[in-house]
Parts: C-alpha cells; sequence; structure tokens
C-alpha cells in the first residue's frame, strides 16, 4: 500500500506540469472560438527583423537601439552551472483563468489583455503580456530548444521582470498555457489579432513554487535592447505539440535573437568586430 502510494503522489505532481493535448474543448473555447479577426490597425507590426541587412547584427544602426552594440549586460546568454539558480519557493505567480487577444506582430506573436502577479526578491510585479520565439533565445548547457515563452511583467517603478520557459516537443504531452495560447496562431496574419480561448495559469503557478529558475540582469531581446531587466528562466522546459510548433513557426518563421556574452563583459557585436 505504501508504494501505490508513492506512485500515486508522483502522478499527482507531474499532472501539475504536463496534460494530455486536449481533443474537445469545453464550452467556454467554443464561445471564443466564435470571436472574429480583426484587421489590422490595433496590432502594432515588428519593424526589425531576423534577416541578415534588418537583424540583430544591424539593429543598433536604427536611433535609439545603441544597447543593440554597446550593452555589457544583453539577452539571451548560455544558461548553466555558473548562472544563480533561485531556491524553491523564491519565486510566487498567480493569474485568474481569462480569454487573452493573441496579436500577430509580423516577427512576433504576443498574447495581451492578460493579468497575474509575480512576487520575487520582496518586489511584486503585474503582468503585461507573454510572447513566443523560435528557436529558444536562451540555451540551457548548450542546448536549443523548440521554442521559448517570455512572460513580461512590470512593477509599480517601470522595473521589468521577464518569466521564461523554455519548451520541449512531445507526442504525448503538452503544457496547458502555450498550447491553448497558440491555438489560433494559424489563422491571422500580420497586423491581425484574435481572441484566444480559456488560458488557464494553474501549470505555471505551480511551476513557479516548486521549481527553480536562472536568475540574471539582463536586457530585452529585441530593440532597443533596454538593460536592467531581471530574468528568471526555468531550469527544465515546458511542452508543445507538434502541430502547434508549426503553426507558431509558421507564422513568425524564425525569431531568435544571437546568445549574447556573459553579463558584464563586452557586448557580443564589439567583440566579434574587435581586431
Amino acid at each position: 500500500m505504501r508504494f501505490h502510494g508513492v506512485i500515486s503522489a508522483l502522478l499527482l505532481v507531474a499532472s501539475h506540469y504536463t496534460c494530455a493535448c486536449p481533443t474537445q474543448p469545453d464550452e467556454r473555447e467554443v464561445a471564443a472560438d466564435q470571436s472574429p479577426i480583426l484587421n489590422g490597425g490595433q496590432v502594432t507590426i515588428n519593424t526589425y527583423d531576423y534577416v541578415p541587412t534588418n537583424g540583430p547584427l544591424t539593429w543598433h544602426k536604427t536611433s535609439g537601439n545603441g544597447l543593440c552594440r554597446t550593452g555589457t549586460r544583453q539577452s539571451p546568454i548560455l544558461l548553466g552551472s555558473d548562472i544563480r539558480q533561485t531556491d524553491v519557493g523564491d519565486v510566487q505567480f498567480s493569474a485568474p483563468d481569462a480569454v487573452g487577444k493573441l496579436e500577430h506582430r509580423g516577427t512576433g506573436i504576443e498574447v495581451k489583455e492578460v493579468k497575474g502577479t509575480l512576487k520575487y526578491a520582496a518586489r511584486t510585479y503585474e503582468l503585461d503580456n507573454f510572447h513566443f520565439h523560435t528557436p529558444s533565445e536562451h540555451r540551457i548547457h548548450q542546448e536549443h530548444y523548440p521554442v521559448e515563452m517570455h512572460m513580461v511583467h512590470k512593477d509599480t517603478t517601470g522595473k521589468r521582470l521577464v518569466l521564461g520557459f523554455v519548451i520541449q516537443l512531445s507526442t504525448t504531452q503538452c503544457s496547458s498555457l502555450p498550447h491553448v495560447a497558440l491555438a489560433k496562431a494559424g489563422q491571422i496574419s500580420p497586423g491581425q489579432d484574435v481572441m484566444t480561448s480559456t488560458l488557464q495559469f494553474d501549470e505555471i503557478a505551480y511551476y513557479a513554487s516548486h521549481k527553480q529558475f536562472y536568475s540574471y540582469g539582463g536586457s530585452l531581446t529585441t530593440p532597443p535592447c533596454t538593460e536592467d531587466i531581471q530574468w528568471l528562466v526555468g531550469t527544465e522546459p515546458l511542452h508543445l505539440d507538434v502541430g502547434t510548433y508549426n503553426a507558431l513557426k509558421h507564422a513568425v518563421k524564425y525569431n531568435s535573437r544571437i546568445i549574447q556574452n556573459s553579463p558584464g563583459s563586452t557586448n557580443s557585436i564589439q567583440l566579434a568586430c574587435s581586431p
């Protein structure tokens, strides 16, 4: 009996991290699926890109983006044993189930009009948006992942914290939040938006309070590459089904900034161009 009790406990814990990909929507999802796709005007198209002539190596040439070339605490970085990890319980996150607005910004897919609260290091932050990069921008022990999700938060002073999760592909499991958030990614074109089905944040809340995160001070990974950004990147991946991943990849193609130098070191662009 004791053995069966241990197995049951392990299965309960695992259920907080991954879920079987849903095949039948509930009533709330059916209602949300009927929402119309909105045309451009409200959705800002990103002016930067990831191609050679307008990509990460040239972002600094646009006025206001100087830190992309001169900043010494730029993101993303390589994550590993040399980067500090939080203790379990240091991060607390909560958010109610809600419908969000999925925006296609050309080189990015972003979910807005969502609410959530994150507490870390005696500061309280509010969720502003979350978006996706493919492939992952951070690498963990040198390994790229197919997707990375960034949940951008702000406190009352304007200081920003990004809660990041690398995402692995799976044929048997998927994490609810990215799966539902990206379900309609293939339905909208640049400049359009659509309401998502009901988003559930329970898995993210459980992960935050039961797992560790890499913690470092970095920057935005898109122009203007603003620094003084607190980063928390999960040490273990979430999961996503292949079909949803392919829809994201088709929508944004490629939107990952190259790895930057270690925090406090010479900017990678300057390092590459020095004699």
